[in-house]
């Protein structure tokens, strides 16, 4: 019984000693790994570095690039980048493997990386090419240069062009480096690319194509860098939840429907310098309900901001022409004044602004076009200045709530329809300036008592529903 009893009791003390042992290595290992950590952190902030780890792919091969083209066997650059040269900070980075690609000899040493060939989803560029820097991402043509299928891509620092059509309708990307290397992105260069949620643009960029992010339905915010100079074409068109845009004072220039659709588009500011808002510029900007223009501005183009919820507008002191239908369709646009210095009102300026309640003219205008006012039917009063000559055809047309109406004794022209469909226009005196009156200037202004000179006998035609006609 006794040696049973000393057993047991030394059982006990080999089981406790064990126990303690145990918990003693356990404390040695959080230890070292602690004090690891601390270490190298200090050792790399010292300006050392650590051995490159190479990671292994889901397949269990070295990434060392072999079969990186997707699938299991896709890997991925580790914490140092890639190549001596560093060619890419993402630690994110798929390893480029060079037989994916297609490439076009630029002829100076470098390369164009003009197809991708593989399969994989999420991409990188090769920076190199048979000893050369590919310097850039371009094809002739319309085919786009990477598959609708890349969802990621990234570009080495030895790019500075991305050519036309490179991304056009890669609707599955979602993510994009562009290294500060680039100089330039072409026309169409990201165009349709419907799922791209952002995009930084480097300061490097001085030149940005026509249409280069058109249909970015994603994109919510745009940083323009200092450098670039003109907004082209169709560069912003039909980003559709894009909100803001922020355009450095280093642009002069604004072209054709560059921000045309973009339905969330709200707040933008237009740089001094500025001279011309180009055809469509803004045109149905739904969500942008003010704007203020720069003093530099001269010209406003055909349609700038048709179909936009504009409801307020600065306009430029120096501006001298507003162009055709360029506010048709405003329907939130209460007021305007028009500033000292515009010779001529396009075409269907106003035509459709169904609130517009309040416009002044100046007395510089010498031409009010077609339409220009038609279907204002909130426009209570107007005065037209003495610098006119010509009431154009259809100018206030179905301004039914239009009571009063001067014709000032420059006048030497009404055309046709000028006033048809006034019906709340109860008087006018037309001038003996006016030497010709438009077939229905008057039509169906069924309120209205014309007055005009007993001398002029044969504009029966001008008055057809007119309440009645006198002589002077």
């Amino acid at each position: 019984m006794n040696f049973f009893k000393k057993c047991r009791e030394r059982g006990s003390l080999n089981l406790e000693l064990a126990l303690m042992i145990g918990l003693l290595v356990i404390a040695a290992v959080v230890s070292l790994i602690f004090l690891g950590g601390r270490i190298s952190n200090s050792f790399l902030a010292a300006g050392g570095s650590l051995p490159e780890i190479s990671l292994l792919s889901l397949d269990g091969e070295s990434g060392d690039g072999a079969g990186g083209t997707g699938g299991g066997g896709e890997s991925v650059i580790g914490a140092t980048g890639f190549g001596p040269g560093g060619h890419y900070t993402s630690n994110s980075a798929p390893e480029p493997v060079e037989t994916d690609w297609t490439f076009t000899d630029n002829g100076d040493g470098t390369w164009t990386a003009s197809q991708y060939n593989g399969t994989a989803t999420v991409i990188s560029v090769p920076p190199q090419h048979n000893g050369g820097d590919v310097t850039k991402i371009y094809i002739t043509g319309f085919k786009a240069v990477i598959p609708t299928t890349i969802t990621g891509i990234y570009l080495p620092n030895t790019v500075t062009t991305i050519g036309n059509y490179a991304f056009r309708e890669c609707s599955s990307l979602t993510s994009v480096n562009i290294p500060n290397t680039v100089t330039t992105i072409g026309n169409n260069a990201f165009v349709d690319c419907s799922s791209l949620p952002s995009i930084a643009i480097p300061d490097s960029v001085t030149s940005i194509g026509s249409g280069a992010f058109q249909s970015c339905s994603k994109i919510s915010t745009i940083e323009i860098p200092n450098g670039v100079t003109t907004i082209n074409t169709y560069t912003f068109a039909s980003c559709l939840t894009l909100t803001s845009v922020k355009i450095p004072d280093t642009v002069t220039t604004i072209q054709q429907n560059a921000f045309g659709f973009c339905k969330a588009l709200s707040s933008i500011t237009i740089p001094d310098g500025v001279t011309t808002i180009d055809e469509y510029c803004f045109s149905t900007c739904t969500a942008l309900t003010s704007i203020t223009l720069p003093s530099s501005i001269t010209s406003i183009g055909d349609c700038a901001f048709i179909a936009s919820g504009l409801t307020t507008i600065n306009l430029s002191p120096n501006l001298k022409t507003l162009g055709n239908y360029s506010f048709e369709d405003c329907t939130g646009l209460k007021e305007i004044i028009i500033p000292s210095g515009v010779t001529t009102i396009g075409e269907r300026a106003f035509v459709g602004c169904s609130n517009l309640t309040s416009i002044n003219i100046p007395d510089t205008v010498t031409t009010i076009n077609s339409y220009a006012f038609a279907n204002c039917v909130s426009l209570a009063a107007i005065t037209i200045p003495s610098s006119v000559k010509i009431i154009d055809k259809g100018v206030f047309v179905s301004c039914s709530k239009l009571k009063v109406v001067n014709i000032p004794s420059g006048v030497t022209t009404i055309n046709s329809y000028a006033f048809e469909s006034c019906q709340s226009l109860t008087s006018v005196n037309i001038s003996s300036s006016v030497t010709s009156i438009g077939w229905g200037a008057f039509y169906d202004d069924t309120n209205l008592t014309v007055s005009r000179p007993a001398a002029k006998t044969d504009w029966t035609a001008s008055y057809l529903g007119c309440k009645a006609v006198t002589t002077y």
